[in-house]
């Protein structure tokens, strides 16, 4: 055997280098979920029945979301299901396919950051009640520490004491619609605000309720 035909051998002896487009994908792409509505749980359940999920992504603004699962395999189960079977997320149909974009995803969800206490509420009526009214809306949950009443938008910001507190209110009106003045208001996390900080202060929510109790002696 001549050292041209060793070096061959030599070089075919080598392991070849997968293409990285042609490793197979763990990332599903989750659609036509309902804009600024749909949580980060809500991802993470979808998928939790098909493996481990190692990490996700939500675009509220566009109304998707991106999970990562441990094996290709995983992925590939959840989106036969979910093409299979329709299932509903707030009222919408799920589209759920292998992402085209991301094989996988570096982009971590928004750990580390500050979790959003403040509750936005819309859907309000244009008139016919008091601010108090608005902050005993989220009494029953816990501490109300601020709020922003936009009555021209229809819409009001209550900033609860922890985002434990602001979700504890969400989940409840997700499973019982919030009826105010004959109206059912639209309840979910703002993605406005983590904190409210006015450059306006009103009354604040304290002599909001002492106002009131007053009133109802």
């Amino acid at each position: 055997m001549d050292n041209q035909q060793g070096n061959n051998i030599q070089r075919l002896k080598k392991p070849l280098r997968m293409n990285l487009n042609d490793e197979p994908g763990r990332v599903v792409h989750i659609s036509e979920l309902q804009r600024g509505k749909c949580m980060n749980r809500d991802l993470i359940k979808l998928a939790e029945p098909f493996g481990k999920v190692t990490n996700y992504l939500l675009i509220k603004s566009k109304g998707e979301g991106f999970v990562e699962l441990a094996y290709p395999e995983a992925a590939q189960a959840m989106v036969k299901f979910y093409q299979m079977k329709p299932t509903f997320v707030d009222g919408n149909v799920i589209r759920a396919e292998l992402s085209q974009k991301y094989k996988k995803l570096t982009i971590k969800g928004k750990e580390g950051e500050e979790r959003s206490r403040v509750v936005h509420i819309s859907n309000l009526p244009s008139v016919g009640y008091t601010d108090s009214e608005i902050v005993c809306l989220g009494i029953p949950f816990g501490k109300v520490t601020n709020y922003l009443l936009m009555r021209v938008k229809n819409q009001v910001f209550l900033e609860m004491e922890t985002h434990q507190l602001a979700m504890s209110m969400i989940e409840k009106f997700k499973k019982i619609p919030l009826m105010f003045h004959g109206r059912e208001l639209k309840v979910y996390l703002s993605q406005k605000y983590r904190n409210l900080v006015l450059r306006k202060q009103g009354k604040g929510v304290d002599e909001l309720l002492r106002n009131r109790e007053r009133e109802t002696r």
